[in-house]
């Protein structure tokens, strides 16, 4: 809990009163207290405390690291405060966390692996105090298919102007959508 001493003043109206704050409040639990000073100059003691908590802003996620492949993690970078903690997230699904470091930066892997496609990451910070910040603006991440696996039936060698049958397995796309593989030589493609 943070304390700290706010002078603000407004006036009481028809046994209520409403004062905004003139300073912005750091993330984090605060305790706000108030006095009542009447036409006397006569001031009360301290109310009973406020408690008001003040959540961390989301984190900024500001780039895809390396290019993830069908089967395996995403890993993002970003900034938040340092030593909170981020959650990444797939839609409402939560695929990974970590800290941010000493320097505002942070870079987390996902725990959970994704198949070819397209995705929209987001994140939370939550700080020392438990507090969790809204979510992030969504990051685009293109998860690409994996390398295909080739096979040539017969002999690994053909005479010039002989046709002979390549076959091959990709997992690029384990829903059943349409897959181009093109085939390529040291002279170009086939």
């Amino acid at each position: 809990v943070q304390t700290c001493a706010l002078p603000i003043s407004g006036k009481v109206s028809g046994g209520t009163f409403s004062i905004p704050t003139t300073s912005d409040f750091s993330d984090g639990v605060h305790s706000l207290t108030a006095t009542e000073t009447d036409a006397a100059n006569l001031t009360s003691a301290a109310s009973a405390a406020l408690s008001a908590k003040v959540n961390p802003s989301a984190p900024t996620l500001t780039s895809v690291v390396g290019q993830p492949v069908n089967g395996g993690t995403i890993t993002v970078a970003g900034t938040g405060e340092a030593g909170d903690t981020i959650a990444l997230f797939s839609g409402a699904t939560k695929v990974g966390s970590g800290t941010v470091g000493n320097n505002g930066a942070f870079t987390i892997s996902t725990t959970t692996d994704f198949n070819a496609g397209k995705y929209t990451i987001t994140a939370t910070e939550t700080d020392g105090d438990g507090l969790t910040s809204v979510s992030s603006a969504g990051l685009a991440v293109t998860v690409a298919p994996a390398t295909p696996v080739i096979t040539v039936s017969g002999a690994q060698s053909v005479e010039s102007g002989t046709a002979t049958a390549i076959t091959g397995v990709s997992v690029a796309d384990s829903n059943g959508g349409i897959v181009t593989v093109t085939l390529s030589d040291s002279h170009g493609a086939l």
